[in-house]
């Protein structure tokens, strides 16, 4: 339904939409589906353009636990 609501607004999605809504947990659809009313962007919805990497997001958080 996200998808659907993004393309009328916005028109064609690129690809990284896509993969954006497909990598997304049910809390972050949710919260999304409430941004669409009021953003003007496109990237004002999911963020950034490109999805993060889950394994460089987690080395980044066991990094930061050990900072010394």
């Amino acid at each position: 339904m996200l998808r659907g609501q993004l393309a009328t607004k916005f028109g064609r999605l690129p690809k990284w939409v896509d993969e954006r809504l497909e990598a997304a947990t049910s809390g972050q659809v949710e919260g999304w589906s409430k941004k669409v009313i009021t953003t003007d962007t496109l990237e004002g919805v999911p963020g950034k353009r490109y999805p993060p990497n889950r394994a460089a997001t987690k080395r980044t958080c066991t990094l930061q636990r050990h900072k010394y």
